[in-house]
């Protein structure tokens, strides 16, 4: 199974948003995401489905990674990817999958500190803190879980 975990864009910050559930991407965040999502295209990542956050940033996240990598898959949202979200249930969901298909792959779409416990919890301290649009590549292959790769929003830019 393959993981693609990424931290939601570069947001606005305003005191109009009554709650910091409604914030949305800034425009530099949301031209990063669209750059990062073609490269995410360019290298190849089989993406079947996708969990995300109920916050408006994610989901504006994974709107522009769905546009531009072209993929019409399944979204579910969950609040256990939301800032304070409880990482434990999404490795429990994450574990749930693993056995339904080695040619899965699940993009995870939320906040930290969350998102980053949960790359914790499935590889370990070495795991680094996501930064926004930053991307961690996991996979899982009978029961084995590493971090064979790790995207700074920076390098996928470059890509």
């Amino acid at each position: 199974m393959m993981l693609y975990l990424v931290r939601h864009a570069e947001s606005a910050h305003s005191p109009r948003w009554r709650a910091d559930s409604e914030r949305p991407l800034s425009p530099r965040g949301r031209q990063q995401q669209i750059v990062a999502s073609k490269r995410m295209k360019n290298l190849g990542f089989k993406i079947n489905e996708a969990w995300v956050s109920p916050f408006k940033r994610a989901r504006e996240t994974l709107s522009i990674i769905m546009k531009e990598m072209d993929l019409q898959i399944p979204v579910e949202v969950l609040d256990a990817l939301r800032v304070s979200g409880d990482h434990e249930m999404i490795i429990s969901k994450i574990h749930v999958e693993e056995p339904r298909g080695r040619n899965k792959g699940i993009l995870i779409v939320g906040h930290n500190p969350n998102i980053t416990r949960i790359l914790v919890s499935l590889v370990g301290e070495k795991a680094p803190r996501m930064g926004t649009s930053d991307l961690a590549y996991v996979l899982i292959e009978d029961g084995q879980i590493q971090l064979a790769k790790y995207y700074q929003k920076g390098a996928l830019v470059l890509l």
